[in-house]
């Protein structure tokens, strides 16, 4: 259970702050843990930032249960969001996610509904890639893309959602 909690909180404070901007005592009274713990479960604390991606991984995984409707996985708030976070503050920490996470469920689920449609995997992959960048850069970027679009004096025509859906759409065809 203490494990879990600070793979938790490790994930939650990570993708608000970075992991070098977050210390191993802040992540276990997150948690309600002794920070010793945190060495005891994950040896470093780059240990425990595997761990915590592992947690957004498991949360994204149990999302994806049944048909993967890539709007709402990656809605605010979502399991999907919080990873997106996480992995935007590693990488801008000089970190390097893919040799820290070693499973890729959004990607998956993406890759095999298009397989699933007759797509050939290279093209489901490219596709996959493209939605998963589309939806993160408009998580990180919608209030800048919006005042960048003009919209920042007028109601922008569409919610990030909508921008969203229809990108997907683009891509992937209706259905997703």
């Amino acid at each position: 259970m203490a494990k879990e909690a600070l793979a938790e909180a490790a994930a939650e404070l990570f993708a608000e702050r970075g992991p070098a901007r977050v210390t191993v005592r802040e992540v276990a009274d997150r948690a309600g843990v002794n920070h010793g713990l945190v060495h005891y479960y994950f040896g470093s604390k780059e240990g425990l930032v595997a761990a915590a991606l592992g947690a957004c991984v498991d949360a994204v995984a149990a999302e994806l249960e049944g048909a993967p409707d890539p709007v709402r996985l990656f809605a605010p708030g979502s399991a999907s969001a919080r990873h997106g976070r996480l992995l935007a503050q590693i990488l801008l920490e000089g970190g390097e996610p893919g040799r820290l996470q070693g499973d890729f469920p959004a990607m998956r689920a993406l890759v095999d509904a298009q397989t699933a449609r007759g797509v050939a995997p290279a093209v489901a992959g490219e596709r996959a890639a493209l939605v998963i960048a589309l939806v993160l850069g408009w998580q990180l970027y919608e209030p800048f893309l919006v005042a960048a679009a003009g919209a920042a004096s007028a109601p922008f025509p569409a919610t990030g959602a909508e921008v969203v859906a229809r990108g997907v759409s683009a891509l992937l065809g209706p259905g997703g």
